[in-house]
């Protein structure tokens, strides 16, 4: 009897596992490889190496914007607010914010039944440069249907 209770507690412990790792979604992720300091742009890719300037996401991803190794034009962010001049709507669930004692910047796009019917989002990454000045460059996020 208690060999059958072990095994169900071991079977049900496998299941929550399982459920826990299922529903733990890995960021997608934008690294941020140079910064040109005379016209404010970055350098970013995606996961693939694939330009990011345009970044695909799907609705419920979570997005994460790291500084890659070295970059010796950015010394790293101060903020990424939308643009509703462009936008007019907010994808963020989560809004982009700096990750605990890190360089990295996390958010976390809205569900699809919050969407609503939005396809992209502009925003503006606000940089500090290696010059010790602030710089902004605006890349623009686009939902997969």
């Amino acid at each position: 009897m208690r060999q059958i209770l072990s095994i169900s507690k071991l079977f049900l412990l496998c299941l929550f596992a399982t459920y826990f790792f299922l529903s733990c979604q890995a960021p997608r992720v934008i690294t941020i490889t140079s910064g040109n300091l005379a016209n404010d742009s970055l350098q970013m890719v995606n996961s693939q190496q694939q330009p990011a300037y345009d970044f695909y996401v799907h609705a419920g991803d979570n997005i994460k914007w790291k500084l890659g190794k070295p970059v010796t034009t950015v010394k790293g962010f101060k903020d990424l607010p939308i643009k509703l001049s462009k936008s007019q709507y907010d994808i963020f669930a989560d809004t982009p914010h700096q990750r605990f004692l890190s360089r990295s910047w996390i958010g976390k796009i809205k569900d699809s039944i919050n969407l609503k019917g939005i396809k992209e989002e502009y925003y503006n990454i606000i940089w500090k440069g290696s010059d010790n000045k602030n710089h902004t460059f605006d890349p623009r996020i686009i939902i997969n249907p």
